[in-house]
C-alpha cells in the first residue's frame, strides 16, 4: 500500500533444488543455482499481468518452475519448512548445550547431531526477525510439532517397537520421496499455471481482486 500505482510488485521467494544452496555469500553463486529448483511468486492484488509475467519468464530463463501463491499461503507454507526448521535446530542445541554433561555430550556427538541443529551461518538477529515476522504461522506449526512430539513420546514410553519402526518406515519413504522429486525438480501437480490471457490471472489467482481501471492511454 505505500507503493506509487506506477509500481507493480511480485514478491519472489527461490527454493533451489540443489542443497549447495544452504551455503550463502557471493562465493557460492553460480549460474545453474535455481535449475531444477522452484520459485514461489506472490503478486501483489493490483500487479499488472505483464509484471507478474515479466517475473515468470525471468524464472524460467534461470532455469526454475514458476508456482503462485497468494502472500498469506506462502507463509504459512514457509512457516512449516523454512521457518519452524531453526527452531527446532534451537531447542536441539540449547537443550543439550545447557546440560551439566555437555563436556561430554559435545566430545561424542556425531552426524545426527550435526544434521539435526544445521542453521546456515546468518546473523542472530536475522533469525529473530524471520522468525517472529512470521509468528502467527510458526506458532501453529511448533504446536503441531508438539503433539506429533508427545505421540513418538507415549510410544517410545510404551515400547511400541512396532508402532515405531512403522513410523521410521513411513517416515524415510516420505523423506526419500520428497528428495529424489526435488533432485529431479519433477512435482506432481506443482501448482497453478500462469493463464494466457493476463485477465485470467488476476482472477484465478486473485479472485479478481485486482482489477482495476486503467488510464485510457495505457
Amino acid at each position: 500500500q505505500y507503493l506509487p500505482e506506477t509500481v507493480h510488485f511480485v514478491g519472489s521467494n527461490p527454493v533451489p533444488a540443489s542443497p549447495g544452496e544452504m551455503q550463502r555469500g557471493l562465493e557460492s553463486a553460480r549460474a545453474d543455482l535455481f535449475q531444477g529448483g522452484i520459485f514461489c511468486l506472490t503478486p501483489s492484488v493490483t500487479a499488472d499481468p505483464k509484471a507478474v509475467k515479466l517475473a515468470t519468464d525471468l524464472i524460467t530463463v534461470l532455469g526454475a518452475k514458476p508456482i503462485y501463491f497468494d502472500a498469506a499461503e506462502h507463509d504459512g507454507l514457509m512457516g512449516a519448512v523454512d521457518h519452524l526448521p531453526p527452531v527446532l535446530a534451537l531447542a536441539l542445541i540449547e537443550m543439550a548445550s545447557s546440560q551439566s554433561t555437555w563436556r561430554e555430550l559435545r566430545k561424542v556427538a556425531g552426524t545426527n547431531f550435526e544434521l539435526g541443529t544445521f542453521m546456515p551461518q546468518v546473523e542472530a538477529t536475522e533469525y529473530a526477525d524471520l522468525i517472529l515476522s512470521n509468528r502467527d504461522n510458526v506458532l501453529r506449526w511448533l504446536d503441531a510439532y508438539a503433539s506429533t512430539l508427545a505421540s513418538i513420546r507415549q510410544a517410545i514410553d510404551a515400547g511400541d517397537a512396532e508402532g515405531l519402526a512403522e513410523r521410521f518406515a513411513s517416515a524415510l519413504q516420505e523423506r526419500h520421496s520428497w528428495t529424489v522429486d526435488r533432485a529431479r525438480g519433477s512435482w506432481e501437480g506443482v501448482g497453478p499455471e500462469l493463464p494466457d490471457r493476463p485477465n485470467m490471472f488476476v482472477d484465478t489467482f486473485l479472485g479478481g481482486l485486482g482489477r482495476r481501471r486503467r488510464p485510457k492511454d495505457e
